[in-house]
């Protein structure tokens, strides 16, 4: 059984009936007009919606914006919360696991210190591991590597700073690589490869003030581009 509609047709005389047996929607004509066949599939698809389309579908609250832009929460996709501005990605091996390097100044759930964070994919959930050695006045920060190891036990992430580049301060790491294990999708710290720092191009310098300026190059590749030359002079400030 189902809904039946008669609409009239003036279009030639025909007589279009339009029937929604079991809220599936069908067109009868009982004559050939392509016409027909056109109109009706119009009438099917606005007269009615299929029943159960409402009921599958999620329900959203709207929040209507100045801006014309409309909220939908929750919002498309399901996405998930992390620590501050994200700047990598690596995954792992077998595919399950998503690290994220989260290079910002960190949250309030994090207590402020830059972190990893992993989404496993099974279940898009996203677990948060902050890194201790990096909180906000840091004298290191995370750099742009991460990268998981062949047999997906161990997580690789680069570390910067400007300074204090060897480490010889207290809780200072200085360059390096921070080696953290990686198991069932836990993170935590194991070692760290101290790199030290290399011998700088013709023209550059680096120093310990907190000015900073630069200049032309007087000779060699110089800095950036080869055009100018940067002097970085300085106390220690946050971040390397």
């Amino acid at each position: 059984m189902g809904d039946e509609m008669e609409r009239p047709n003036h279009m030639g005389g025909f007589k279009l009936r339009i029937i929604w047996p079991g809220g599936k929607c069908q067109a009868v004509w009982p004559r050939r007009s392509y016409f027909c066949a056109l109109l009706a599939t119009s009438l099917c698809l606005l007269g009615r919606t299929p029943q159960g389309a409402a009921q599958q579908a999620p329900e959203k609250n709207a929040v209507n914006l100045p801006s014309s832009k409309v909220l939908l929460s929750p919002a498309p996709g399901h996405p998930q919360r992390t620590n501050s501005f994200p700047t990598a990605a690596a995954l792992s091996p077998d595919g399950r696991y998503l690290a994220l390097l989260n290079n910002g100044r960190g949250t309030a759930e994090s207590s402020y210190q830059q972190s990893i964070a992993i989404l496993d994919l099974s279940t898009n959930q996203v677990t948060d591991f902050p890194d201790t050695r990096l909180p906000v006045d840091a004298h290191q920060t995370y750099f742009l590597g991460l990268g998981f190891s062949r047999d997906g036990t161990a997580l690789y992430a680069s570390i910067a700073s400007c300074t204090d580049p060897t480490g010889v301060h207290p809780n200072d790491t200085g360059n390096g690589i921070a080696v953290y294990s990686f198991r069932h999708g836990q993170v935590a710290p194991l070692r760290f490869l101290r790199i030290s720092p290399q011998p700088l191009a013709p023209g550059e310098s680096v120093a310990t003030d907190s000015r900073e300026r630069s200049r032309p190059v007087s000779g060699g590749t110089g800095g950036a581009y080869g055009e100018r030359r940067r002097e970085v002079v300085g106390r220690r400030q946050p971040f390397g």
